[in-house]
């Protein structure tokens, strides 16, 4: 597919900042030594570029906060296409973000969303269910041309009533899709949550999607938190799950989380070994890094117990 002219597009003098911010060896805020050494644990922060507000400035701003702490992130994700009627691919209108990540050397998975949930979209999942590779080949063939590493699909039917054979369908997908993509060499996440039955949580975990990537720890209070990362610990194999965490909380006027509501959340998260966190969304706040450093370099891994 033809990629779209964006709104905003980076320049060559960033992209070269991109390299230099590889290259430079640098003492982040948080203390931990920017050696570029690969972190044995994932961190991906999400990107929602316009969609969320943002301009130019504030996305160029986001991409060199992410260089500086490049030690500490594994990939990003990053908003790009929406899945369309018929089984199309649909290149979104937003900034071009992709050369500046790759070449500060990060993973890139762009999102394939269902943003703004068109009363549709559940139809449109269906129709993919019924014709994937139409579909499937279209994004591998996009995936290889553009390097990415591998997509996130971030799949929301807002309207009707995905049914128990519907959630089945959509996990035998998401397998097509991984096996299509793992012949190419790329990778395949998924975003899920508890609040609509598209989403199976066993199901989910038997399909061949590389990580599966709760929204459904996006919560306001520790407590509700905790119930959502208990559910999905239970259902989910801990190599495969990743742990949102929201930075803000949206219920109270999108009020930053204290260092007291980051700490207990990643507390837990160490604990149990988890082994990715993605974070919803950039700019990550300044008193989240020393939490995410903490959570890399810990040496609490997953266990088979």
């Amino acid at each position: 597919m033809t990629m779209p002219n964006r709104r905003f597009t980076l320049t060559v003098a960033l992209i070269l900042l991109a390299a230099a911010a590889c290259l430079c060896s640098v003492t982040t805020d948080d203390g931990a030594s920017a050696s570029h050494t690969p972190a044995r644990k994932r961190v991906m922060p999400w990107m929602c570029l316009e969609r969320c507000g943002d301009n130019s400035t504030s996305i160029t701003a986001q991409l060199h906060a992410l260089a500086q702490h490049r030690e500490l992130i594994s990939g990003v994700s990053f908003e790009l296409f929406n899945l369309g009627a018929e089984g199309t691919l649909v290149a979104n209108n937003l900034t071009q973000v992709l050369p500046f990540l790759q070449t500060a050397g990060f993973k890139t998975y762009p999102m394939i969303s269902s943003y703004p949930y068109p009363p549709q979209f559940l139809d449109w999942m269906r129709y993919v269910f019924d014709n994937p590779k139409p579909f499937i080949t279209t994004c591998v063939q996009t995936a290889v041309k553009e390097g990415f590493s591998g997509y996130n699909v971030d799949w929301e039917p807002a309207s009707g009533v995905p049914t128990a054979d519907d959630a089945k369908r959509y996990a035998h997908f998401l397998t097509e899709f991984a096996e299509a993509l793992h012949a190419a060499g790329k990778e395949l996440t998924v975003d899920f949550a508890g609040w609509s039955t598209i989403w199976d949580y066993e199901s989910l975990n038997a399909s061949k999607a590389d990580r599966l990537l709760c929204m459904g720890t996006y919560t306001p209070n520790f407590d509700s938190f905790l119930r959502q990362f208990q559910k999905a610990v239970a259902s989910i194999s801990l190599d495969k799950l990743g742990i949102g965490l929201e930075t803000v909380n949206e219920s109270e006027n999108n009020r930053p989380l204290t260092d007291q509501e980051w700490e207990e959340r990643f507390d837990m998260i160490i604990a149990k070994g988890i082994q990715e966190i993605d974070i919803w969304k950039t700019p990550i706040p300044d008193n989240m890094w020393k939490f995410i450093a903490k959570f890399v370099y810990s040496d609490t891994f997953a266990s088979s117990a």
